[in-house]
């Protein structure tokens, strides 16, 4: 079977997301059955190719939110990234336009 996924680097969902199907596909017992090709997706075309902002400013200038609801809000997503085996942290993560990396490197994570 093949399953396509469609994603960006920068997306923590869609990494999130990625994990689990790697955790359903082994344990459902299809281990070596499935291949998972991941498709890219440019998730904000308008992020700035040369941003040296956090992704907290980023998210706060995108949605209108103060910085205190946007790390609050970036809690659940670090919890549900732990559940799955990850380890999120926003502190460090920096804005990044990701169409430069779309193309070949996708290619670097496309085992499940």
């Amino acid at each position: 079977m093949k399953v396509e996924v469609w994603s960006d680097f920068v997306c923590p969902f869609c990494y999130i997301g990625k994990r689990q199907l790697e955790i359903a596909i082994r344990d459902l017992g299809y281990a070596g059955q499935v291949e998972v090709e991941l498709k890219s997706f440019l998730l904000d075309p308008t992020t700035d190719e040369n941003s040296n902002e956090s992704t907290y400013e980023h998210l706060s200038k995108k949605y209108g939110m103060p910085l205190d609801e946007v790390k609050k809000m970036t809690e659940s997503v670090v919890q549900r990234a732990k559940e799955v085996g990850l380890q999120y942290n926003f502190e460090q993560l920096k804005t990044a336009n990701t169409l430069k990396a779309r193309n070949d490197n996708l290619n670097l994570y496309t085992n499940a």
